[in-house]
């Protein structure tokens, strides 16, 4: 053989000195970093110096673990879990919230509309029957009309009758609408104010010129595109 082994006492101060070259090779990419991050000082160098002990420390205890594997494993499951259901309870409670404050604000109102029926006994008595929000109304009304003439607040007179007072709003918004409808109809030709003889000759002269206008069409039917 070409080759010869090498003596089993020179083997050993060879690996030494690969060891020694290696180490070196690690010091100086190490001294790399440091200088790199800008941790070359000497106080900022033991700091992180502590913080890797700590942390081989930790790992240290954490390989020594008694939590097995998939032990573990489930309970980091459980946690996850156990936020998603605080994550939708916490959802709840904030709809469930902004539902209290509306109810709250609706509760207010009611309290206010109560306070201002209570001044007229006999709207008390319509408190079962009638919608509360309209003798709200009335009382408002009858409060308004009251400061205006300077006169103390006095029972309603026994002629009064909610429900009749609201047929009557009813049937005063229906002719409202049909009263809209018509002067829409009217602003065609005008407004409330317009001369019907004007408007007559209007019309005529719209009707002229629809007939004009069929008569130019008429020639044209029987060919392609004016079918």
């Amino acid at each position: 053989m070409s080759a010869k082994l090498k003596e089993p006492g020179r083997l050993l101060p060879d690996m030494t000195e690969v060891y020694v070259s290696e180490a070196s090779a690690m010091e100086r990419v190490f001294d790399s970093f440091i200088k790199d991050c800008g941790l070359s000082d000497l106080s900022q160098m033991n700091t992180l110096l502590e913080k890797i002990n700590l942390l081989s420390q930790r790992m240290a205890k954490l390989g020594t673990c008694e939590i097995a594997p998939h032990s573990l494993q489930r309970r980091c499951s459980s946690v996850r879990n156990d936020k998603e259901v605080l994550k939708r309870r916490n959802i709840d409670l904030a709809a469930m919230d902004r539902e209290m404050e509306a109810l709250s604000c609706g509760i207010h109102s009611h309290s206010e509309d109560l306070k201002r029926i209570s001044k007229f006994p006999q709207l008390c008595k319509e408190v079962k029957s009638v919608d509360i929000s309209i003798l709200s109304d009335a009382a408002k009304s009858f409060d308004s009309v009251s400061s205006s003439s300077g006169a103390c607040s006095s029972p309603l007179p026994e002629y009064y009758d909610p429900v009749e007072v609201e047929k009557v709003r009813s049937e005063t918004a229906l002719l409202r609408t049909k009263l809209a409808d018509l002067e829409e109809r009217l602003s065609r030709f005008g407004g409330l104010d317009t001369d019907l003889e004007v408007a007559s000759n209007k019309v005529k002269e719209m009707e002229t010129q629809l007939a004009k206008m069929h008569e130019k069409i008429d020639p044209a039917r029987g060919f392609s595109g004016w079918n």
